[in-house]
């Protein structure tokens, strides 16, 4: 048996975020990590289920980029009439 916890889940989380890697690149690899750890539980390698133990990072929503002024005057200029 493998012998994982959370202390070792926290200390590779608090790594990445040391290596500046953002909430969604952070969701993305928790999301590998927690199938896998899934799977090591399902395959009895590991004896406690760490996946539902686990939360995600808050992801905000960006918001959508407006248009300039003259963003808006080129494309009415370009417009067909």
């Amino acid at each position: 048996m493998l012998e994982v916890d959370t202390g070792d889940l926290s200390k590779f989380l608090a790594s990445r975020y040391k290596a500046g890697i953002g909430n969604r690149s952070s969701a993305r690899i928790l999301s590998s990590l927690r199938r896998f750890l899934r799977l090591l539980h399902q395959g009895n390698r590991i004896t406690i289920d760490l996946y539902c133990i686990v939360e995600s990072p808050h992801i905000g929503r960006t918001l959508p980029v407006s248009l300039s002024e003259q963003d808006v005057e080129l494309l009415h200029e370009c417009s067909p009439r």
